[in-house]
């Protein structure tokens, strides 16, 4: 946390808080390193900001991404948006949803050279199967809940799938 402010430090080191103190050139983010700490099985559910500080965005997300790849069972959310990794022949399924008219669920591939093929989804207004999600377009993105749903599921054969669910109007 090399960012850290001097407030918050001493709060921390009041409350006896424990933390690790890491010099401030160093070749991983603070984010990174904490992911690096919690034991490979757990389910890790990285709340960041979804705004502002893009590249620190885009790395995070990417991140993210990699660990899923890596095995490890990762979701990130800033509390409007909760972002879902797919790598390889992968699925998720959400259910018990709410509010499901309130949603946006759009799906992106976030690597040229790996693109999500078969891609299917099932519960979305606008469903589909076998389908090739290539690498920027926005053709994807925006698909709603199918009316009476309260669960979706969306799946590749191969490549790489980012699934964000977003509140709608927010």
């Amino acid at each position: 946390m090399d960012s850290i402010s001097s407030e918050t430090l001493e709060y921390l080191k009041r409350n006896n808080i424990p933390l690790e103190i890491y010099p401030e050139d160093k070749d991983l983010t603070d984010t990174e390193i904490c992911i690096r700490e919690i034991p490979e099985d757990a389910e890790i559910i990285l709340i960041m900001s979804l705004t502002g500080r893009i590249d620190h965005v885009l790395t995070n997300l990417d991140l993210a991404m990699r660990l899923h790849g890596e095995g490890r069972d990762i979701t990130a959310t800033d509390g409007v948006t909760d972002v879902f990794f797919l790598k390889g022949d992968d699925m998720i399924g959400v259910t018990g949803l709410i509010d499901p008219v309130g949603l946006s669920v759009s799906l992106i591939s976030p690597d040229e050279k790996d693109i999500a093929r078969g891609a299917s989804c099932e519960g979305l207004y606008y469903p589909f199967e076998n389908a090739d999600i290539p690498y920027g377009t926005g053709h994807f993105n925006s698909n709603s809940i199918a009316p009476g749903c309260d669960a979706f599921k969306v799946s590749i054969k191969e490549g790489k799938l980012m699934v964000f669910v977003t509140l709608k109007g927010l």
